[in-house]
């Protein structure tokens, strides 16, 4: 059996719809990721600092503290650690100042929702070098 391509990769998804994020995660652990959930910025932060994901995908808004001010604080502990995790914001948003406000706030990527499934695993596979299958 062929090696599903996301293996070995733990990724974490932040968002605070519980049926958005067990979406996200079939997707991606049928690929073979190893995948960590939070419904809010401060459990994905505990969850982030006990688990050290290889990615991170984050709505942008949630109540609280939003998707930028995780990815912030994900900024500040990559410092401390001497690397950089990439993220990918997930957003209802579509104008350009919101997007170029994610992008500020440290995501390499940003998806509209609707967001396609095959768009999430094509930004996972280029953000981390992994090949999907064709």
């Amino acid at each position: 059996m062929p090696e599903c391509p996301l293996s070995g990769l733990k990724l974490l998804v932040v968002d605070d719809d519980a049926d958005t994020r067990d979406l996200f995660a079939f997707l991606l652990e049928e690929n073979g990721a190893d995948v960590i959930k939070a419904g809010c910025v401060s459990e994905a932060i505990a969850l982030f600092q006990q688990r050290d994901p290889d990615l991170v995908i984050s709505n942008i808004m949630m109540p609280d503290e939003d998707g930028c001010a995780l990815m912030r604080q994900i900024k500040r502990l990559d410092a401390q650690r001497n690397r950089q995790t990439p993220a990918i914001a997930i957003s209802g948003l579509t104008r350009t100042e919101d997007r170029d406000r994610a992008l500020l706030a440290g995501f390499q990527t940003y998806l509209t929702k609707p967001v396609a499934l095959n768009g999430v695993l094509n930004a996972v596979s280029a953000l981390t070098g992994r090949k999907l299958p064709v």
